[in-house]
């Protein structure tokens, strides 16, 4: 199985073959839990599309042993006869129900490491650089931008968020507090979406964030575009993991 493995993966990283991106997904899960084991790195904030995916299809995988693993790399790379096999003789050809190329999501090569995609491209309405502090979790740097420019602290990005929610989404604590001592919205709202940081904290489980928001009384009952609260949308283990340390303080 070992020896299958390894040809299989060299087949893969070799051919630009566009798999769904469900497929992606599996075979990136598949090879991460054989060749690391389960999967120990923290999860990426809601707005980090990739490599969310990737995190979210490799902890699914938890427990399963590096050999089952390999297995089911191999098996799903057979099923999709896509011109490989255990025996040999492999000519690489576009899936069954392939997504064109041009039409598919961004997911890349799933095949061997996850990158941290990060938002993509630069913001164009950071033209201070005040969202890639938050993002990048530099306090000092944020800190000595909204002494200098006060107002940036009121500043949305092309989407419509506040800097509350993306310091809310990666769980950068100080930044949080940071921004609601300086006199951050802390029940601001998206465009759209309507939700809050809280949401953002809840759905990325950042379980300080939360707290420290709740702590500051933020407001728990505003509800997103789809009329759901922050502790609705959130994981239930999450929720009663935030009402304990509510009920310590």
């Amino acid at each position: 199985m070992d020896e299958a493995f390894s040809n299989a993966s060299a087949f893969l990283n070799s051919h630009n073959i566009q798999f769904p991106n469900e497929d992606k997904l599996k075979f990136y899960a598949f090879y991460k839990q054989a060749t690391v084991g389960d999967c120990t790195s923290s999860k990426p904030g809601l707005l980090e599309f990739v490599a969310r995916a990737k995190w979210d299809a490799w902890n699914k995988i938890k427990g399963m042993t590096a050999d089952k693993a390999k297995e089911y790399y191999v098996e799903l790379l057979t099923s999709l006869n896509v011109g490989w096999s255990v025996d040999g003789d492999h000519k690489a050809v576009e899936p069954t129900g392939a997504v064109p190329k041009e039409n598919s999501e961004p997911l890349g090569k799933v095949f061997s490491t996850l990158a941290n995609m990060g938002d993509g491209e630069l913001d164009p309405c950071d033209t201070t650089g005040y969202f890639a502090l938050i993002k990048e979790d530099h306090v000092n740097l944020l800190q000595t931008l909204l002494d200098s420019n006060p107002a940036v602290l009121h500043s949305r990005d092309q989407l419509g968020l506040t800097g509350l929610h993306h310091a809310c989404d990666r769980g950068h604590l100080q930044i949080v507090k940071l921004l609601v001592e300086q006199g951050a919205d802390i029940n601001a709202i998206t465009v759209g979406d309507c939700e809050t940081p809280l949401h953002f904290a809840c759905i990325s489980e950042q379980l300080q964030v939360a707290q420290y928001l709740l702590a500051q009384r933020c407001n728990i009952n505003l509800q997103d575009r789809d009329g759901q609260t922050a502790f609705d949308v959130a994981d239930l283990d999450f929720v009663h993991e935030l009402n304990k340390g509510i009920g310590s303080e």
